[in-house]
């Protein structure tokens, strides 16, 4: 891991990465602005050794380079690897006002509900340690913090403003635009540019005079050449009626998500096309992944009619038990996780989807 400290505008404006730098994972961002202090993002690491200390824990960002109270948190959407260390932030470091979209608060409750469960179940010693800040007084302490604001919306912190800006990512992903009346600051967070199957409203690319711009870029390379949403239809065509034609089976391992999302949209527009026979059974396997769907339809469903296209939680059949579930010959199984974690869906199904004729579909970063 790697800081990044700079000032900015005079020395009035200091930035401090504390993780997320050349990773996937911990992203956390500490901003000073003339004596206001920001927190943007709480992530944490997945695969890595986990340690009881606090501060010498490198599954979270770096908390020691914070010694002072902090005002706000600002979350830009609610991955793992950007709001998994939000009760410990809360709890532990800061009094601060929580701030993030409406949308992104619905989905952070069922990824924190989530959480709880597995922690329930689990006896190591990772667990033992977040179970504390997953109790129920220590969450309505958190959610008592939260504040959430309209995209566009002008909120003051302080001496500064705020407004968030909608990005194509996950349901409620904003870009976070700081400024006064002599700088102004964007940090994207992770954002698509091109058009993509449900994520397609990115919208600031209009703001003009921009002092500092902060872009997160997991793909981001100037050698690599991203696909549109054609060119990845084109080969999921391709690929799936292969597969079929020859009685087999597919797995797709997705995350919960935003791309679990996105494939499904993608399955059900081939379908529209009729480049796949509409008939063709789709299982979901994956309670949150299942619950986040709901919401999107929902929260989604003007967008849904207007641009006729089927809900979600309506395009497949919901699995709730992997033991006994065999998929059919000529179906699509869509599981979490993406990158087949142990015990989860997709990595107990991967033995069913080895051999041929079946086949395996991964459209998501893998580590």
């Amino acid at each position: 891991m790697r800081k990044i400290i700079k000032n900015l505008y005079n020395n009035d404006i200091v930035f401090t990465s504390l993780g997320g730098v050349s990773e996937v994972g911990a992203t956390s961002h500490y901003i000073i602005w003339k004596g206001t202090k920001i927190i943007i993002d709480a992530g944490m690491r997945r695969n890595i050794e986990f340690k009881d200390d606090l501060f010498e824990n490198r599954k979270l960002p770096e908390f020691d380079e914070i010694d002072e109270k902090i005002d706000y948190i600002l979350i830009t959407h609610p991955h793992y690897d950007h709001i998994g260390s939000l009760p410990i932030y809360s709890e532990k470091i800061s009094d601060a006002k929580i701030i993030m979209s409406k949308e992104a608060l619905e989905i952070t409750k069922i990824m924190i509900k989530d959480t709880r469960k597995i922690l329930k179940k689990d006896k190591n010693r990772e667990s033992k340690w977040l179970k504390p800040f997953y109790e129920t007084n220590v969450l309505k302490r958190l959610y008592n913090k939260i504040i959430t604001i309209d995209f566009n919306e002008e909120y003051f912190l302080k001496i500064l403003k705020l407004k968030l800006f909608p990005t194509a990512h996950t349901l409620g992903s904003a870009a976070i635009f700081l400024y006064d009346n002599t700088y102004k600051l964007l940090h994207t967070s992770d954002f698509v540019y091109k058009e993509m199957f449900i994520h397609r409203n990115t919208h600031f690319f209009d703001l003009n005079n921009i002092d500092t711009l902060i872009i997160e870029s997991t793909y981001a390379s100037h050698k690599s050449k991203s696909k549109n949403y054609k060119e990845i239809l084109e080969e999921l065509k391709i690929f799936i009626n292969k597969i079929l034609e020859n009685n087999g089976s597919i797995l797709i391992p997705v995350f919960s998500l935003a791309r679990g999302q996105e494939v499904i949209a993608a399955i059900n527009l081939l379908k529209k096309q009729s480049y796949l026979k509409k008939g063709i059974p789709v299982y979901v396997l994956g309670k949150l992944f299942h619950e986040i769907n709901m919401v999107y339809d929902i929260k989604l469903e003007d967008k849904i009619k207007n641009r006729k296209i089927k809900p979600l939680s309506k395009s497949y059949t919901y699995i709730d038990s992997i033991e006994r579930f065999f998929p059919k010959p000529g179906s699509i199984t869509i599981a979490t996780s993406a990158m087949l974690n142990s015990y989860t869906p997709s990595y107990q199904l991967l033995p069913k989807f080895l051999n041929a004729p079946n086949g395996i579909i991964f459209v998501s970063y893998q580590s």
